[in-house]
């Protein structure tokens, strides 16, 4: 194909970008288009990166907030009485801090739900352990046992007050009221206390565990609200 200088007209050589006339370079538009380096962009698909945890951190950051919120929920503490507002608010704050270390565009719910069941777990679990552990020194290391067996004794018989009565005000049948009897007696039993103790210990941690979930479905409401205005 023959080319021009755009100037001069005078013939160029098609692979010169110069004309060797008057020296004007020559400008060449091609419409065809070339093909380079296609750069891929990461792509985050909301639902699902939302949704996944990324469970080594959140392991990490639920075992050590576990360790202040244990003690804090545990029967040596003063605050002990305040277990269920500790463990939400430790939820939260281990759903914030796994936000902050991960930084994934958003977190649903049911993520936020699952990071609280499981710092709910270690946060119930070393509060049992150290109320366990508080209770066996007091008993056989202080010989404090009289005094736990009279609390115990103090909450049988403000049971017994309103227990039996109700029992008889909706059924009198003696055998009834028999049965009810037999069940305060078992209760001052030790075996009864123990037996209170192991009943007790599953009702309370599914209690910690629904509120530990909560304050992990907060946590991630939160997180996602601070960083729309961030």
């Amino acid at each position: 194909m023959e080319v021009n200088c755009q100037r001069c007209q005078a013939p160029i050589d098609p692979e010169s970008s110069y004309c060797s006339a008057c020296g004007l370079p020559q400008l060449t538009y091609s419409t065809e288009e070339t093909p380079g380096p296609v750069t891929q962009q990461p792509w985050h698909e909301g639902n699902d990166d939302a949704g996944e945890v990324v469970w080594r951190t959140a392991l990490r950051i639920s075992f050590l907030m576990a360790i202040p919120t244990g003690i804090a929920c545990s029967i040596v503490s003063p605050l002990g009485n305040y277990g269920l507002l500790w463990m939400a608010i430790a939820a939260a704050w281990v759903v914030a801090i796994y936000v902050r270390r991960v930084q994934p565009p958003w977190i649903t719910a049911g993520a936020g739900i699952r990071i609280g069941l499981v710092a709910g777990i270690f946060s119930a679990w070393f509060s049992f352990i150290i109320s366990s552990i508080a209770l066996f020194t007091q008993r056989y290391f202080f010989h404090q046992g009289s005094e736990i067996d009279s609390q115990f004794k103090l909450f049988v018989d403000t049971f017994n007050k309103s227990y039996l009565p109700m029992v008889q005000q909706m059924n009198p049948d003696p055998a009834e009221l028999a049965k009810a009897q037999g069940f305060v007696a078992w209760m001052r039993a030790p075996e009864g206390q123990a037996g209170l103790a192991l009943l007790n210990l599953p009702i309370v941690c599914a209690i910690l565990l629904v509120i530990s979930m909560i304050g992990g479905v907060v946590g991630a409401r939160l997180s996602a609200r601070s960083r729309k205005h961030n």
